[in-house]
């Protein structure tokens, strides 16, 4: 009868263990929301064109709307050319660079191209309003293009009479015959 308690008891002490570690295992968890990859990234703009200084902002477009994580990093292939800040991008110097924008490991770009500033010529200067010279000989004007850092320096001559003196493309005045170019009473740069 002893040997029965006993063995009834070591029964019950490992069906209580059993049970215990049955109750105090690893439980599941109930499943979350399914995870929504990012499927594409687009740009506002494919590529643009600014000025030192210039700035355009980008807008980035993560597909599907629903994404779980819809997390926009914004890069720059050369930050001494453009660089951006949360899709802000401005132009530093001359040159190229890419913007891109990376989410889910998808991303899209856009070309950034910074040209030179342009300056634009506000006036031009004759080194002689007025000159005197003979038929059959020549005088050299000199153009001075203001402001002096003007993006476009090239200058165009042109005889308003080129019966009377004609004019070649550095500003040579060849003197034809006698009389006035430009014609009296007509706009004139230089009276010949």
């Amino acid at each position: 009868m002893k040997k029965l308690f006993n063995l009834l008891s070591v029964f019950s002490a490992v069906m209580l263990a059993a049970s215990f570690m049955v109750s105090c295992g690893p439980q599941e968890e109930p499943p979350g929301p399914a995870t929504i990859p990012v499927s594409s990234v687009s740009i506002s703009q494919s590529s643009v064109s600014l000025e030192p200084g210039g700035t355009v902002s980008l807008t980035a477009t993560v597909n599907p709307s629903d994404a779980t994580d819809k997390t926009v990093i914004w890069s720059t292939s050369n930050q001494t050319v453009a660089t951006v800040n949360n899709g802000t991008v401005t132009a530093v110097a001359e040159g190229t660079a890419t913007i891109t924008a990376t989410a889910g490991g998808k991303s899209a770009s856009c070309s950034v191209t910074v040209n030179k500033k342009v300056v634009a010529v506000t006036s031009i200067e004759l080194d002689n309003a007025e000159v005197d010279i003979v038929s059959g000989s020549t005088i050299t004007l000199k153009a001075t293009v203001k402001p002096t850092d003007a993006t476009d320096q090239k200058v165009t001559w042109e005889s308003d009479n080129p019966e009377i003196a004609t004019v070649d493309g550095s500003g040579k005045v060849n003197a034809i015959k006698e009389g006035v170019a430009p014609k009296p009473g007509e706009r004139q740069s230089c009276a010949r």
